[in-house]
């Protein structure tokens, strides 16, 4: 599975629904600025060493818009991860994975 052609098609099922399902960025600057200051605050909420989650950034072609999503799954198998309630990250607007 190509984890970045799977966070663009959840984005997309989800703009049928919802003008505006995710935070989106016009350049690839922004985007990465944004996510990793989310991924920063996720592993100082999640992680007892305070590291960041690791994320990605990629371009939504549908859009022309760049788009970040952090990775809970990466997170959650630290030994370090702590628990929390992991949706406040789609709360701010941001794609988990």
């Amino acid at each position: 599975m190509n984890t970045i052609e799977n966070i663009i098609s959840n984005i997309e099922d989800a703009r049928k629904t919802n003008k505006n399902p995710c935070k989106n960025y016009a350049s690839k600057e922004g985007a990465e600025k944004a996510t990793k200051e989310i991924a920063r605050k996720a592993g100082m909420y999640f992680d007892t060493t305070k590291q960041e989650a690791h994320y990605v950034v990629m371009e939504n072609k549908a859009w022309g818009r760049w788009v970040g999503a952090v990775c809970l799954s990466q997170l959650q198998h630290r030994k370090s991860y702590i628990g929390g309630y992991v949706g406040w990250i789609s709360n701010e607007g941001f794609n988990c994975y």
